[in-house]
Order: C-alpha cells, then structure tokens, then sequence
C-alpha cells in the first residue's frame, strides 16, 4: 500500500484497489465507460497484462479478465435497467463501486 501512496494520484487514490483501475480501464476501451475514469494505472496495469491474457484466450483456451469483466457489467446493467422498467426503483446505491461509471451513465 507504499507504493500507492507515493503516486502521482496522492493519498486518495490509496483507498481504490488496483483493480479497480485496471477495471475502468477495460471499460473505457469497450466504450462502456467516461474517459474521466480512465487513470494512468488502469492504463499501465491492462496494458502489462495484455500477454497473459492472449495467452489465457490463444494457446489456453480460457476467458480472459477483460471478457469476463465485460460479461459482469453487461449482465449487472440488464438487470438494473429491468428493475428499473418493471419495479420503478429510482435509486440505486453501489457499494464498492471503485471507478465504476453506472452511476454517471444512469443518471
């Protein structure tokens, strides 16, 4: 947890987990995020994982993070969107949300 603190994005960026960067990352990509959410570590860290996850898709024959990620979020979207129609929710409230742009599309 150092080395988050010593980073350009200041103590802040200390309470979102490397995943979440890598996460919003995958989303922006896929055109499913702002590019307000977009950090130079979710840059770094899916570009440095761009040779495992061929070699999980090509030789292994396995989903990847970025098509499992995506599958999540397409999948949860739906249902909220259903709720939505059918249920008339009008808030949602998302617990650990990271950099997840839901909130900023369904507003």
């Amino acid at each position: 947890m150092m080395f988050l603190d010593k980073t350009p994005f200041g103590a802040g960026a200390a309470r979102v987990s490397l995943t979440a960067h890598y996460t919003s990352y995958v989303w922006f990509r896929n055109q499913l995020s702002h590019q307000a959410f977009v950090t130079p570590y979710g840059q770094l860290s899916y570009y440095s994982l761009l040779p495992l996850m061929w070699l999980c898709k090509n030789i292994l024959g396995l989903a990847d993070f970025e098509t499992m990620l995506l599958q999540r979020h397409v999948i949860i979207d739906h249902l909220l969107e259903k709720a939505v129609a059918e249920s008339g929710i009008r808030q949602v409230f998302e617990l650990a949300s990271g950099f997840s742009p839901r909130g900023f599309r369904f507003m």
